[in-house]
């Protein structure tokens, strides 16, 4: 994404940083950042907020007050997002949630999906490194097959 233009305002994991009311205090002041909270005009018109996380309503209500703010979008993944949040981003007139999982589909149909919820598992809970692998192979092979029924077109 940086590479095409845009300004990504990236925070720690809370595996990395562990802290997580750190990262999403971090996450709230670049959302008032992008918005012009801290200058005189917003650094963008649109502002995607890459978060399930409804604690992040508060922040993103007060980033659509500035109505140079043409529109914000939450992107998270299906089952991260509670229905409170989903209602209350709905109520917004100027928010939409996007489907992670959508976008993920539509920018890199090849990309195998192996985020915790879909990840092979063993009968112990523990990742079945085995069928972790097992699933890259077959989805190399196909993106092989793609790229040569592609490159023959």
């Amino acid at each position: 994404l940086a590479a095409a233009g845009y300004r990504l305002a990236l925070s720690p994991s809370k595996a990395v940083s562990r802290t997580q009311g750190a990262t999403d205090v971090d996450v709230a002041c670049a959302m008032f950042e992008v918005a012009g909270a801290f200058s005189p005009s917003p650094c963008a018109d649109v502002l995607a907020l890459v978060a399930g996380d409804a604690d992040f309503l508060p922040a993103l209500r007060a980033v659509l007050q500035r109505p140079e703010l043409r529109r914000a979008y939450v992107i998270a993944g299906a089952g991260a997002v509670s229905r409170r949040y989903r209602d209350a981003i709905a109520a917004e007139e100027r928010a939409a949630l996007l489907s992670l999982d959508g976008l993920l589909g539509q920018m890199a149909p090849g990309v195998l999906d192996l985020r915790a919820g879909r990840r092979p598992r063993r009968s112990d809970g523990v990742a079945d490194v085995e069928g972790v692998m097992d699933a890259l192979e077959k989805a190399a092979t196909a993106a092989t097959a793609n790229a040569n029924a592609n490159a023959t077109a």
